[in-house]
């Protein structure tokens, strides 16, 4: 395991930063924007800088021209209009690009170095008039290898996209990533031309109060979703077509055939691979056990989160999952749930095999079974895990410790 960067927070002496940071795509359903990019602006505007997520909401369009502010930190929608998808991407890169404009920014950090956002850079390049420092965040692997391959994208859009991510990472004065792995094919990607830092996920500083709140309530929505009498195994995230959610449901399997008492599936899903997933459920006679929900508010997810019993994650060892920085995890150890997962990527920084949670080994689908049918019947173990868990991402991944090393890139 490499050690995560552990730096103590910068305090500027100076003026405040003005940073814009400019979102791949909308707010919700997906998770960019609340697991990593809000995190990271509410704690540098906790310490006193400026700092704006612009959004374009292509993929949302009820949030076409919002703005609000949440944890401190400005939230600009801009606006959409509706023509063909190419059109839009175009139409919202320019429209970012005008705002960057006129924010006049210290520093621009693009997260994702594909897509709309990604766009507006080349838009802002070619008629720089400001000198602020450009930074671009990597958290996924992106072109060919990873979704570039996967996606049922035109052959022409993937290929753009494998072309743009290393275009734009080339672009910037500094990268910042969410995994070794991004790193590393960073590194690679740029010749080593460009500085490159790991930056891995932290939970949003307001989590804390909504996990102490969530676990007040357990007992109580335990009762109100009739969950009382059930282990009850939960899965949160957005389920994509090459999911690899087959491992849970052939370990939840083996729950129901092999536990002496009853157990319940949650699944809280949203994504293109729901439907295959629901079809694999049937197909394995588990209807009956599995219990379904889709995107909600953060502090109902909490409070389900809470009243569940173990949180699970199951991973294929690809490039995908190696480039990963999961924020649900996040979310489980927030809600004092204990971990299954497969040790692939960075599922062995956050869970700490046997204290946290259990990790499986790659490829071992068998072993995860095992562990989840090892936490029926065990709720002090659980309960021991979750604690454990919950103490370790306060204490090793709260960006009140870590933001430091982002401050120093900005004002390097």
């Amino acid at each position: 395991m490499r050690d995560l960067p552990c730096e103590a927070p910068v305090r500027l002496q100076q003026s405040p930063v003005r940073i814009t940071f400019v979102a791949p795509f909308a707010v919700s359903p997906k998770a960019t924007i609340s697991a990593r990019m809000l995190p990271i602006a509410a704690e540098l505007v906790a310490i006193g800088h400026d700092v704006t997520i612009l959004v374009p909401p292509y993929d949302n369009p009820k949030d076409s021209g919002r703005t609000w502010r949440q944890d401190g930190v400005l939230i600009e929608n801009m606006r959409r209009g509706a023509m063909p998808d190419f059109l839009l991407q175009v139409s919202l890169a320019l429209r970012l690009a005008g705002r960057v404009r006129q924010l006049n920014p210290d520093v621009l950090h693009i997260f994702k170095p594909v897509g709309p956002g990604a766009l507006a850079l080349d838009v802002l390049t070619s008629h720089k008039s400001s000198k602020y420092m450009l930074v671009v965040d990597t958290d996924d692997w992106e072109g060919r290898g990873g979704w570039a391959d996967v996606n049922p994208y035109p052959w022409f859009q993937k290929l753009f996209m494998s072309w743009q991510e290393g275009h734009v990472l080339s672009k910037a004065d500094h990268i910042t990533c969410a995994s070794y792995a991004l790193v590393d094919r960073t590194r690679l990607m740029t010749s080593g031309r460009v500085p490159c830092a790991l930056i891995p996920n932290g939970p949003l500083a307001s989590w804390r109060a909504e996990g102490m709140a969530g676990r007040e309530l357990r007992t109580a929505t335990r009762a109100r979703l009739n969950w009382t009498p059930h282990t009850v195994f939960v899965y949160a995230g957005t389920v994509s077509r090459n999911h690899d959610l087959d491992i849970a449901l052939e370990g939840f399997a083996a729950v129901i055939k092999g536990a002496q008492t009853s157990a319940k599936l949650v699944m809280i899903v949203t994504g293109d691979g729901v439907v295959d997933l629901r079809r694999r459920v049937a197909a394995l006679g588990l209807s009956e056990y599995v219990e379904w929900s889709s995107f909600m508010e953060h502090r109902l997810l909490v409070e389900m989160l809470c009243a569940a019993d173990v949180g699970i994650f199951p991973y294929r060892d690809t490039n995908i999952n190696r480039a990963k920085c999961s924020g649900k995890v996040m979310d489980y150890m927030n809600a004092g749930l204990p971990v299954l997962a497969t040790d692939v990527g960075m599922m062995g920084q956050y869970v700490a095999n046997g204290l946290t949670g259990l990790l499986a080994p790659l490829d071992d689908n068998g072993a995860f079974a095992e562990n989840m049918l090892s936490m029926v019947d065990q709720p002090g173990v659980r309960r021991h895990m979750g604690l454990a868990g919950l103490e370790r991402i306060w204490t090793e991944f709260a960006w009140s410790k870590n933001i430091g090393q982002l401050e120093s890139i900005y004002m390097a």
